[in-house]
């Protein structure tokens, strides 16, 4: 640095200081840590340079994992063995940045939701057909963790439901309101799956069942998807195929039990 090989105590750019080596530096170690030297974002002395980490545990404090001893950066995990040490979670994720989990595994019985990289609610195997889930191991069954859309299949995500592969059921999905609609599971993976085909889970679970005054009463709110027909909850229809259960198709609305 500037002064380096001479006396050096009244040439140092400031901040930089002379050290007992007679080279300017950014800090002395010897004057404590967080070195009253260095900057917030930077707060260690090592080898005359401020750093962000010293140690493991300066980087955790941050969210991150290992201290390079190297560097003085803070660096992601490289295994899961990482993140227990560092109580961070099960799973080291490809970025380096630890989670919850990375699969089902690392939950015991309950899923791992691909998209947040943290346990499921719920437990293995306990959520029915056309019921929210984030996870394919919430769903009973040989069911997926499907996502709808509003309009079914063409429109906007509006949540991710259980239901059966198409490949598993053929024509069987067809009817009760219900048809294999093209999707992809809440995992990213492309596939067809038995899902409401003019209505939502939520307006098949509530037609027929569920009180209402008004057609905002039924179905998900904010979207067309369901009718208050004779104070009773219900979906519009064209043929009895788009009706729950044992509903038919009267004057373009399922009605009947």
């Amino acid at each position: 640095g500037e002064g380096e090989g001479e006396e050096c105590e009244d040439t140092c750019e400031p901040p930089r200081v002379c050290d007992p080596n007679e080279e300017c530096v950014e800090c002395l170690e010897a004057e404590g840590s967080p070195d009253p030297g260095c900057q917030d974002d930077r707060p260690f002395c090592r080898g005359g340079l401020c750093a962000i980490c010293l140690a493991d545990d300066d980087c955790r404090a941050l969210g991150t994992v290992l201290c390079d001893p190297a560097s003085g950066e803070c660096v992601g995990c490289q295994v899961d063995a990482d993140c227990t040490a560092a109580d961070l979670g099960a799973a080291c994720l490809p970025d380096g940045t630890c989670a919850e989990c990375a699969d089902s595994g690392d939950c015991g019985n309950r899923g791992c939701d691909p998209r947040t990289n943290t346990c499921s609610d719920a437990a293995s195997d306990s959520v029915g057909r056309c019921e929210p889930c984030v996870s394919d191991e919430d769903c009973d069954g040989e069911r997926v963790c499907a996502v709808a859309r509003w309009p079914p299949q063409v429109g906007e995500e509006i949540g991710t439901y259980c239901g059966w592969p198409c490949v598993e059921l053929g024509s069987d999905c067809w009817g009760g309101g219900t048809d294999c609609l093209d999707t992809e599971t809440r995992g990213g993976v492309q596939t067809q799956v038995c899902l409401p085909s003019s209505s939502t889970c939520e307006a098949l679970t509530d037609a027929g069942e569920t009180h209402c005054d008004a057609d905002e009463d039924c179905g998900v709110p904010d979207l067309d998807d369901a009718v208050c027909s004779g104070m009773t909850c219900s979906v519009e229809c064209t043929t009895d195929a788009d009706c729950p259960g044992a509903m038919e198709c009267f004057d373009d609305v399922c009605g009947g039990d």
